[in-house]
């Protein structure tokens, strides 16, 4: 059996690259993408970057940017071309200036970590707000850490809450987690950035006495670089020393670490089970991503029911997107049975507290 399946899976490869390739060949340019994919992965052929790449390329000259996109990452990573920043900046403008989103996110990668030029932390702003604009959850985290941080955009916490707590509904469990911290955060009373300086000052004295709240501080600040420099790898030692001792910011941070590959090796077994040890503690951040990684079998065994009581539980603890979650629930019939009135209900709930995406389908709902 398993040998007809690896023969199935062969054939049906050979058979999507010759699709792709009478697609590519007529002029429709998504094929040229995906044939280039194929060239990329070694699916049903051998693999190829410079192949890949030429596809890529006829995609991008075509008008598909998402070939311009995938182009920038060859050059960005040295795959199958020699390495370079300046082309990798040229075409994902191209890409983000025609409504390829995917490039102005890469754009704010760039600029705000130096990769291969100046730090720019205004560029990364700009490119983070298209990208967000355009829809891309991941760009609207970028864009939060700039409101939240001052860094490239004045200081705007409100903004920042309003763009987490979208893109935490929309799954990104790390704008969970962001949601977490600001909280925590706000209840320590930061200010401008000479208090923060003076809180790091104080939070290292703090956490070098035992104190876990002190630890727990330091490692925020060191982790968005607030009256501090940015130190990942030291924010992350911290995180696990404050959750060692019972403090469920840190696993959900180590959680999110691992789910998304910061400081460690991405590992969504060890994610899921820091988010696990942090909900059931009463962080309930933790229990979204948590219901996250059950609704999608990201290192548990999927379980939308187990999902939907996740869901409820942080909904039920205060956290829209938790809400939101729920509200979808009862909108899909996924995990619970479907039921319009509730849906409606959880829709209103989480945009009364202020998620506007929730506004949004509710209004689709009404």
């Amino acid at each position: 059996m398993r040998g007809h399946e690896a023969v199935s899976y062969t054939h049906l490869d050979v058979y999507k690259r010759q699709l792709y390739g009478k697609v590519c060949d007529s002029g429709g340019m998504l094929g040229c993408t995906q044939l280039g994919y194929v060239y990329s992965t070694g699916a049903g052929v051998a693999k190829d970057d410079a192949q890949a790449n030429s596809f890529y390329k006829k995609a991008c000259d075509g008008g598909d940017m998402t070939g311009c996109t995938q182009l920038a990452f060859a050059y960005f990573e040295g795959l199958g071309v020699a390495k370079d920043i300046n082309r990798t900046i040229e075409l994902d403008r191209k890409a983000c200036d025609n409504q390829g989103v995917q490039g102005c996110t890469t754009l704010a990668f760039i600029y705000s970590t130096g990769a291969g030029v100046p730090k720019d932390s205004a560029e990364a702003a700009k490119y983070s707000r298209k990208g967000c604009d355009g829809g891309n959850l991941s760009a609207c985290i970028n864009l939060a850490v700039t409101y939240y941080t001052g860094r490239g955009s004045p200081k705007d916490v409100a903004q920042a809450v309003a763009l987490d707590t979208s893109a935490c509904a929309g799954g990104e469990t790390w704008a969970c987690t962001s949601l977490a911290s600001t909280e925590f955060m706000a209840q320590q009373g930061l200010g401008d950035e000479k208090d923060d300086a003076h809180v790091a000052g104080e939070s290292r004295k703090t956490c070098d006495s035992g104190q876990i709240t002190g630890c727990v501080m330091l490692a925020l600040l060191l982790h968005n670089g607030l009256g501090i420099a940015q130190d990942d790898n030291a924010a992350l030692a911290l995180f696990h020393k404050a959750c060692d001792a019972g403090a469920t910011i840190g696993c959900m941070y180590l959680g999110a670490a691992y789910s998304y590959g910061t400081g460690v090796a991405k590992d969504d077994v060890q994610a899921a089970g820091y988010y696990r040890k942090a909900c059931d503690g009463g962080n309930v951040a933790s229990c979204t991503a948590l219901g996250f990684a059950y609704q999608n079998g990201f290192g548990v065994t999927r379980d939308a029911v187990q999902a939907f009581a996740l869901y409820r539980k942080a909904c039920d603890g205060g956290q829209l997107a938790g809400c939101h979650k729920v509200a979808v629930g009862y909108q899909s019939g996924e995990g619970t049975p479907r039921d319009p009135d509730e849906a409606v209900a959880f829709f209103r709930k989480a945009c009364d507290g202020g998620d506007t995406t929730a506004c949004e389908d509710l209004k689709a709902e009404q």
